[in-house]
């Protein structure tokens, strides 16, 4: 079945769904009944916002729609699940009504260890350039990020530059950012239960 309903989780079969000529995980989405997928990556299923993006059940990049849109290959995705009623505490799950959308984006077996991004650069007379680089290394048990861009052509940067380093150790998590933005620099650190 491409499709199966199992209490608050709809789950999708994304190979009854897509051609393989899909790029990224948005591409995935657009093409599953009743998901919408903007311009800036947020997406909608049946008319609600998706609140977080979950891989394989672990947080992806802090549950970012637009990074996991823009980012996750599709070639990837094994299947979509749509998790109604979402709450991040296992224990009660399902129990409450708040209506929190999550998706969960089960990883195709072969494919739980992954580097995966996009680099853009590009030079031209009057010495300008331009530089940009999204790359991810997916891990059960550790996640790399680096977000850069840097150019002299007069497009703006992104807002905030990141590098992350995420790994798990039993049931928690920790997580190390360093942000660079032009009026704001630092280091930050996390340690939370998955």
């Amino acid at each position: 079945m491409p499709v199966t309903m199992k209490g608050d989780t709809l789950t999708y079969k994304t190979d009854a769904f897509t051609t393989g000529t899909e790029r990224k995980l948005g591409d995935v989405l657009e093409k599953l009944p009743g998901f919408q997928v903007d311009d800036n990556g947020e997406v909608k299923v049946q008319g609600k916002k998706v609140d977080k993006v979950l891989v394989d059940g672990k947080t992806f990049f802090d549950g970012d729609t637009k990074l996991a849109t823009k980012n996750l290959p599709a070639n990837a995705v094994d299947r979509v699940q749509v998790l109604k009623n979402f709450n991040e505490i296992s224990p009660i799950r399902g129990l409450d009504n708040d209506e929190t959308l999550a998706l969960n984006i089960q990883l195709k077996e072969g494919k739980k260890n992954m580097v995966f991004g996009d680099l853009t650069g590009g030079a031209g007379p009057q010495k300008r350039y331009l530089g940009h680089a999204n790359t991810f290394y997916y891990a059960p048990k550790l996640n790399l990020n680096l977000i850069a861009d840097a150019n002299n052509i007069g497009e703006l940067p992104l807002r905030c530059r990141l590098f992350s380093v995420q790994w798990r150790n039993g049931r928690s998590r920790k997580q190390i950012r360093i942000l660079d933005q032009s009026k704001f620099r630092g280091i930050g650190y996390s340690d939370g239960a998955a």
